[in-house]
């Protein structure tokens, strides 16, 4: 893989509108970012226990138990990780992005980068 294979989740300057209808740019994501990102994204998986549900491994899915985790712990994570993402404070982002631009700043980082984790265990 060369350098100009590896394409970056910010690569040109994104835009956020504020619900005050300001404009907010996402700085580029540095690796030191991205670990802490990760991190927070792996402490939100191991404290959901989601992955230790004798349930869950047999099929049958507890909705009700992941509704619950959800509602309860991923408004933390996800303030977090925009958190890192802007360069802001979580009580700035609480004031000023709704849940829709958070999702629309998180859910494009996180696929690109599962993406990038898959592709890297098929080549190997």
């Amino acid at each position: 893989m060369s350098a100009t294979d590896i394409k970056i989740w910010a690569p040109k300057e994104i835009v956020v509108t504020t619900i005050n209808g300001d404009n907010v740019s996402v700085p580029a994501i540095s690796l030191g970012k991205e670990l802490k990102i990760l991190r927070i994204i792996g402490d939100a998986w191991k404290s959901s226990g989601i992955s230790e549900i004798d349930d869950l491994k047999s099929g049958n899915v507890p909705v009700m138990k992941i509704v619950e985790w959800v509602t309860t712990n991923i408004p933390d994570y996800l303030l977090s990780v925009v958190s890192i993402i802007l360069d802001r404070e979580t009580q700035w982002i609480e004031d000023h992005l709704d849940l829709e631009t958070t999702l629309a700043l998180v859910v494009p980082f996180l696929l690109d980068r599962m993406k990038k984790i898959q592709a890297q265990i098929v080549v190997q």
